[in-house]
């Protein structure tokens, strides 16, 4: 009970099954319980009479939390045909993040920048990842990204030029999912949810 904008319980241990979580007493969602997995049950805004939600699989129970030191080879510049930054992260300690819309009525460009540049080979471009024109409730790919510090930013499809919020986040050697979520008003915010 008396769960705030943002926050979440632990993972709890639950026989498998269909379930009925209640919400606020009078409310309830259905939420299907799958054996041998973990998950996150993230509850969105109200869009008239219904709760919408999204369920993140996380993993299996029994796979390794940390993901796989690995031997990984950096992106050539599409602009400028160059390697970025270091031909190679030999050895590199590398995490994974992915991205969740969780705001009705609007589409979102996001942009993941930061000095250890994302390893999806085909995806990067001057250190950054970027993803256009994401919708209400979209559950990105998990990305490889070395360990480190990136910055995450969001702008409306509309108006992309004007960011509207950003967030710092760590990346360790695991499983991350960073959600743009309606911060109550007209506003949003992200939220990082370790997945490990």
């Amino acid at each position: 009970s008396g769960l705030a904008f943002g926050s979440a319980t632990s993972h709890g241990t639950y026989p498998s099954g269909n379930r009925s979580a209640a919400i606020a007493g009078d409310e309830t969602i259905p939420v299907a319980v799958t054996a041998e997995q973990r998950a996150t049950i993230m509850l969105l805004p109200k869009t008239g009479d219904i709760r919408e939600f999204v369920k993140l699989i996380e993993r299996r129970i029994f796979d390794l939390a940390a993901l796989p030191v690995g031997d990984v080879t950096l992106a050539i510049n599409d602009t400028t045909g160059a390697h970025i930054a270091d031909t190679t992260f030999s050895g590199a300690t590398v995490g994974a993040l992915r991205v969740v819309t969780a705001v009705p009525g609007a589409t979102y460009d996001i942009t993941i920048q930061g000095e250890n540049t994302t390893l999806a080979s085909t995806d990067v471009i001057d250190n950054s990842f970027a993803s256009a024109g994401v919708a209400y409730r979209t559950v990105g790919d998990y990305k490889s990204y070395r360990v480190g510090s990136y910055t995450i930013s969001v702008a409306a499809s509309a108006d992309p030029t004007t960011v509207l919020a950003t967030k710092q986040v760590t990346l360790g050697a695991s499983r991350q999912t960073c959600v743009v979520a309606s911060d109550g008003g007209s506003g949003i915010q992200i939220l990082s949810l370790e997945d490990n």
